[in-house]
């Protein structure tokens, strides 16, 4: 098994905390660049997903739904 990682962004919401997938790399110093790059002063511009709480959040002024999504990775175990 080959040692590959998976980059994650996501959302903080009043009903908790949500994780999408942004891809694959094969190495850790590709993944903690990207999501060093990505908590700084120009993140990548991600899409929410229409299901994500900020969109469907009933509070008509909820402070949450204007906000930059959080990034990181994770370690994974891959057959390629």
């Amino acid at each position: 098994m080959k040692e590959r990682f998976e980059l994650q962004y996501g959302y903080v919401h009043c009903i908790g905390r949500t994780t999408y997938s942004a891809g694959l790399v094969d190495t850790e110093e590709e993944a903690r660049e990207w999501a060093t790059t990505n908590t700084g002063d120009i993140p990548l511009r991600v899409r929410v997903p229409d299901n994500d709480p900020i969109r469907t959040c009933p509070v008509a002024h909820c402070p949450l739904k204007a906000q930059r999504p959080w990034f990181s990775y994770r370690k994974i175990e891959s057959e390629m």
